[in-house]
């Protein structure tokens, strides 16, 4: 069973770090990885439950392909340069081979919106289970309306809207970690 995230554009060595690592240990990167929050600064101090720490304590991934999204984004008009999504990488993690468990990883099933300043509902939480990844593969029917809604009011959408997440608690270890492209 895979995960999948995007490779930093500054990424540094073979050790994936959550953003709250980043910003004592490699501040210049930390303040690049940081600038994706823009406007949503307090999903930064969300807590997530279970494994009882903050949003950005955690690494990221999704369970759908980056193929899927780029397919999705593309025919919404989401993607402005095709040519960008090509010289994209992304890690394709082996859940099992990298150790998730139900003690260090939770399955966010980011099923309701405007979180932003209010608690995280515990109910959209649960604890990792490598069966639970096939129900979430497919890019759900409320993020390609999200996508389509953007590009009509003439934003730019972000990738992950009602896509549930896989959070990790820790760093990552990527030397053998297969890099792939976005389609």
């Amino acid at each position: 069973m895979y995960v999948y995230h995007r490779k930093p554009s500054k990424f540094v060595g073979h050790i994936l770090y959550p953003l709250n690592q980043l910003k004592s240990d490699f501040p210049d990167i930390y303040a690049h990885e940081a600038d994706k929050y823009k406007g949503r600064e307090m999903l930064l101090e969300m807590s997530i439950p279970i494994l009882n720490c903050l949003w950005n304590d955690v690494l990221h991934f999704t369970p759908v392909h980056p193929a899927e999204v780029f397919k999705y984004l593309h025919q919404a008009g989401g993607v402005s340069d095709p040519d960008i999504w090509k010289k994209r990488e992304w890690l394709k993690v082996d859940v099992h081979k990298m150790g998730f468990t139900a003690h260090n990883t939770v399955i966010y099933k980011n099923q309701q919106k405007g979180y932003f300043g209010e608690p995280f509902p515990a109910s959209d939480f649960t604890p990792f289970d490598a069966t639970l990844l096939a129900t979430y593969r497919n890019l759900p029917q409320a993020t390609k309306v999200y996508y389509r809604q953007q590009k009509e009011a003439g934003k730019r959408p972000l990738m992950y809207v009602a896509v549930p997440h896989i959070l990790h608690l820790g760093t990552l270890d990527i030397r053998e970690v297969e890099l792939i492209g976005g389609y």
